[in-house]
């Protein structure tokens, strides 16, 4: 598939309004992808680097539910493997995480 679709919808993509808690992390998927900023001429290697061995499951999109789908896999990723215990240190004690906390158990 064409690589400059493949960005316009993942541009459309992260414009919609969130449905899925999920729906959330796509602009930062977005943001580390540097869609915006990606030199046109340059724009197969530059997401071949960015995305590593998943680069061929996204070329291979031929549509916007497929894109869509393989943004699904990413966002999904990043909830699963979220540390929540460190994200609720950060918030109660602003990053100043002390190896005794840091392994508190809720």
């Amino acid at each position: 598939m064409n690589l400059n679709q493949i960005c316009k919808w993942i541009t459309e993509i992260c414009e919609e309004e969130p449905k899925r808690f999920a729906d959330f992390f796509v602009q930062d998927v977005y943001d580390f992808l540097e869609v915006e900023q990606i030199d046109k001429a340059k724009l197969e290697i530059s997401l071949r680097n960015k995305c590593g061995a998943k680069f061929a499951s996204l070329k291979k999109c031929t549509s916007k539910k497929e894109v869509k789908h393989w943004l699904h896999k990413v966002t999904s990723y990043v909830i699963i493997k979220s540390d929540n215990k460190i994200l609720i240190d950060d918030y109660f004690y602003g990053g100043t995480i002390r190896k005794e906390r840091a392994y508190f158990s809720l």
